[in-house]
């Protein structure tokens, strides 16, 4: 964490006389480190302003590595365990990211590479990762044909409702188009998000066209990796 510079200054709006980090101006009642010590202060900022030489920043304690599914760099720090494993397996593993943190002091997900070796000393993770990313593309392949074959009968349309919920956003409906239907309107739905339903055919090409930029990503995606994988060799972790 970055030890800021701690100096009092006189508060505008209470008239009184208040710690604040160099750096943060009236922000700085948020800084949450900080010191009066200029030889404890890393911050680079308060440093410059202030005029002093800042205080070396520590070095991490633990090693750094690029995760096998996303190829992100993150820390390592601890020796962690798979998801199907009780005991913790003999070397370092990728720290948790790929979360969300919408705010209600949770966390919501992660990325399939967390508690597996970085990428720089394994690889079976990322093999893991291209067998599901070829199975999600086959699929798509199979949609694809079906869709093209014209054996698809009918096809999802979300549409708006006028209507507002509880929450004061538009209600969502889906509406599942048959096919040879033409294109409809319909009052109940909102003309900002577009009141006519498409019709199947419309709904159609927009599905093809999905499917094939799907499959075009995917493909990308694993010619990328499979790069990776041709140069991989072993190498030590990230300092």
């Amino acid at each position: 964490m970055t030890t800021h510079l701690r100096v009092i200054r006189k508060d505008a709006l209470r008239g009184e006389m208040v710690g604040r980090a160099a750096c943060h101006g009236w922000r700085a009642r948020s800084a949450v480190h900080t010191t009066e010590v200029q030889a404890d202060v890393d911050c680079l900022k308060c440093a410059k302003k202030m005029g002093f030489t800042p205080k070396p920043k520590a070095a991490p304690a633990s090693p750094g590595g690029t995760c096998q599914v996303c190829f992100g760099q993150y820390r390592a720090p601890h020796k962690g365990s798979t998801h199907d494993e009780k005991e913790p397996r003999p070397f370092h593993s990728m720290a948790n990211h790929g979360f969300q943190r919408p705010g209600d002091g949770y966390l919501y997900g992660k990325c399939p590479g967390v508690n597996h070796q970085p990428f720089e000393k394994d690889h079976e993770r990322t093999d893991w990762y291209v067998t599901r990313l070829e199975e999600t593309k086959a699929s798509h392949e199979r949609v694809l044909a079906q869709l093209k074959a014209g054996s698809i009968d009918e096809l999802p349309y979300q549409g708006h409702l006028r209507e507002r919920g509880a929450d004061g956003h538009r209600k969502v409906i889906v509406i599942l188009v048959k096919k040879g239907a033409m294109r409809t309107f319909r009052q109940d739905l909102d003309l900002a998000y577009g009141g006519n339903i498409p019709s199947f055919d419309e709904l159609l090409q927009r599905a093809i066209a999905q499917e094939e930029g799907s499959i075009s990503g995917l493909a990308t995606h694993l010619r990328i990796i499979d790069a990776r994988l041709k140069a991989w060799t072993e190498k030590e972790l990230l300092p």
